[in-house]
């Protein structure tokens, strides 16, 4: 079993170098779900910030915990018995790539859409739709922006001081993911793969998915 983090396996969800730094910007308030822009900082991530209400807003859609989905011959879609659905935009196939984006839309019986998780290129952040909005986070080598489905952002030009917050690394919006090879040749899907959202409001990664191969 491999285990990733993803942006934060490089040092956080809100960095794509590792690096030293100092303190990070104000402790302003300003993070809360709307309202002004304001710097992404400590305070920022101990409210109830506009990505903690973004996926919030899907908790309740997506497969239940203790479920197991099944992979399909290409590892490209994950169906549960219950009709939910996890389609990934790259497939999940033997060899893994050194660095996969594991990006992924929830999809609930009905066919409506619980939840899109995006990654983007070269670890530049990633995007987050759900019933709340689209919620964006994009990465520099030391800076991190959290654009809002409300309009407003939240920057910091020293992120990794972050890592310095209540929480830790589990404070940070992202996902974690984890994978077993499969046991079979070149292009056939993954033993297995699970992922979990970090960030939550109650400083708890929440488990979007966990999907095993049928083959």
């Amino acid at each position: 079993m491999k285990s990733h983090s993803r942006g934060w396996v490089a040092c956080a969800a809100l960095i794509t170098a590792c690096g030293s730094g100092s303190s990070g910007t104000g402790s302003s308030t300003g993070g809360t779900s709307g309202g002004a822009s304001g710097p992404l900082d400590c305070a920022w991530l101990a409210s109830n910030n506009c990505y903690k209400t973004t996926l919030a807003a899907a908790l309740s859609c997506v497969p239940p915990t203790m479920a197991l989905g099944v992979l399909n011959g290409t590892g490209t879609v994950c169906a549960y018995d219950g009709g939910d659905t996890i389609a990934f935009a790259t497939a999940l196939t033997y060899p893994v790539p050194q660095s996969l984006a594991l990006s992924y839309t929830v999809s609930q019986p009905d066919g409506g859409v619980c939840l899109s998780y995006t990654e983007l290129p070269n670890s530049g952040g990633f995007t987050l739709k759900t019933a709340a909005g689209t919620l964006k986070e994009t990465n520099t080598t030391a800076s991190a922006t959290v654009s809002c489905p409300d309009g407003t952002s939240f920057s910091n030009g020293n992120a990794l001081a972050l890592i310095n917050c209540d929480g830790g690394f589990l404070s940070f919006p992202g996902q974690a993911y984890s994978y077993s090879p499969s046991t079979g040749d070149a292009g056939s899907p993954l033993g297995s793969i699970s992922a979990s959202l970090t960030g939550t409001a109650d400083g708890q990664p929440a488990p979007v998915f966990a999907c095993f191969s049928g083959a």
